[in-house]
């Protein structure tokens, strides 16, 4: 299980499939998108360089089709490492042998006078 709709996650469930892991895999995202390229939205995108599509790290046939279970917009809620279980905010609890944590971060704001 990758919890994480990032390229950290995108680029982890390819390494698994190209390394031979031929198990069911669950990468859970919330986000409504398959996992994109942060960094070029933040630029090539924004400036309107580069279409969302070229962004994105496949579409849900692609990701379905390799035996990988895309679960977006949705977000894991409670982690129990003994139980090797993640509850999903939808109410769904996905077991797991082995967990990646690729939730990627937030820019922290501060409330310093201009620095918007």
């Amino acid at each position: 299980m990758i919890i994480g709709g990032g390229q950290t996650a995108a680029e982890a469930a390819t390494a698994l499939r190209k390394e031979g892991y031929d198990g069911h895999l669950v990468v859970v995202a919330d986000e409504a998108r398959v996992p994109y390229e942060r960094p070029a939205l933040s630029k090539d995108y924004l400036r309107g360089e580069t279409p969302f599509e070229k962004l994105a790290a496949g579409d849900a046939e692609v990701w379905n089709s390799a035996g990988t279970e895309l679960i977006t917009n949705t977000r894991a809620v409670h982690l129990d490492p003994r139980s090797r279980q993640v509850d999903l905010d939808n109410g769904r609890s996905v077991r797991f042998d082995r967990l990646l944590l690729a939730t990627g971060s937030s820019a922290i704001r501060d409330g310093i006078p201009g620095a918007d």
